[in-house]
C-alpha cells in the first residue's frame, strides 16, 4: 500500500495519464473525435481571467489548460459508468459571459467540498448528485473518489493511499480532513488505472460509443458481456471494437427496443 509521502505531483504526468485513459476508451467504445487535444500552448479560453473567480491556484489553471478533454455537448459521451468527465473549456466560457456562479461551479464539479473550496483541488467531473466526484488534489498527487463505491473500496484492483493522510500537512483544517475521511485516494496515476481495470472487468460496460452502465444495472450483463468477450475483450491487440459494439446495439435493440432511437444517434 503506497504511502502519502511516497507521493507527487507532476502536471506532465497527470496529463500523460489522463491521455492515455482517454486513449484506452477510445479503443474500447469511445469516439475519437469525442476527444480535444489541447494546442501546444494549452487551451486559450483557460486562464486565470476566466476562472480566476474560482480562487484556484496557479497550478491547477495551468493543469486545467493542458488536459485533453471529452467534448461537452447536449448528449456528451461518458468516460465511465453514470460519469460525465469535466469539459473546463466550457465551464470557462461560461464563467467569462456570467453564466456560472463560483457556487454552481462547485456544486457540478466538487459536490460536497466545504466552502471555501480549496485553491489547490479541482474537480475532473461535472454533473448531477448521482454524477461521481473525482476530485485531483494538485497538493498531495493524489486523486480522491468521494463516497466510492462500496465494491470498488472492499476489493480495489490498485492500493489506495495508506498511512496518516496529513502528517506534514499542518495547515488542513477539520472540515476538510473530515472530507477527506469520506472518500478514498489513489495516486493520480494508480487512480486511472484502476478505472481502466473497472471496464477490463467489465464492472463497466459501454452500451453505445457514448453510454456507459453498470454491469450491475443491467440485466442482460452476462450476454453483454459474452459479445464483449467473444471480440476477445479485453486484449487489445485482438480486440474487434466497431464489430463488438455492432453486437451490443444489436442485442440492446433486442432487449430495449423503445430506446433504440436515442441509441442511433450514438452510432
Amino acid at each position: 500500500m503506497p504511502e502519502l509521502h511516497e507521493v507527487s505531483y507532476s502536471r506532465e504526468a497527470t496529463v500523460a495519464a489522463v491521455r492515455e485513459y482517454y486513449c484506452f476508451l477510445t479503443r474500447m467504445y469511445l469516439k475519437e473525435c469525442y476527444v480535444a487535444e489541447p494546442p501546444e500552448w494549452g487551451w486559450p479560453e483557460i486562464n486565470p481571467e476566466t476562472l480566476g473567480v474560482l480562487g484556484k491556484t496557479d497550478e491547477v489553471i495551468s493543469l486545467l489548460r493542458h488536459l485533453l478533454y471529452i467534448q461537452s455537448s447536449d448528449d456528451s459521451a461518458l468516460g465511465a459508468a453514470v460519469c460525465l468527465f469535466a469539459d473546463w473549456r466550457d465551464v470557462a466560457r461560461s464563467a467569462s459571459l456570467g453564466q456560472l456562479s463560483v457556487g454552481d461551479v462547485g456544486v457540478t464539479t466538487e459536490h460536497e467540498l466545504p466552502k471555501p473550496m480549496y485553491p489547490h483541488v479541482v474537480g475532473l467531473t461535472h454533473g448531477g448528485y448521482y454524477n461521481p466526484a473525482f476530485l485531483l488534489d494538485t497538493k498531495l498527487g493524489i486523486v480522491y473518489w468521494h463516497e466510492c463505491h462500496s465494491d470498488i473500496k472492499r476489493n480495489p484492483s490498485r492500493e489506495p493511499i495508506g498511512g496518516e493522510e496529513y502528517d506534514g500537512y499542518d495547515d488542513i483544517s477539520w472540515d476538510e480532513a473530515d472530507w477527506r475521511s469520506d472518500s478514498v485516494a489513489w495516486s493520480i496515476s494508480d487512480f486511472f488505472e484502476l478505472l481502466k481495470d473497472l471496464f477490463r472487468r467489465l464492472f463497466y460496460v459501454p452500451i453505445s460509443p457514448r453510454k456507459v452502465c453498470f454491469a450491475s444495472a443491467m440485466k442482460g450483463m452476462p450476454m453483454l458481456a459474452a459479445i464483449y468477450r467473444a471480440h476477445c475483450w479485453p486484449d487489445l491487440e485482438r480486440y474487434h471494437k466497431q464489430d463488438c459494439l455492432k453486437a451490443v446495439q444489436d442485442l440492446m435493440e433486442e432487449r430495449y427496443p423503445d430506446d433504440a432511437d436515442r441509441r442511433e444517434k450514438d452510432e
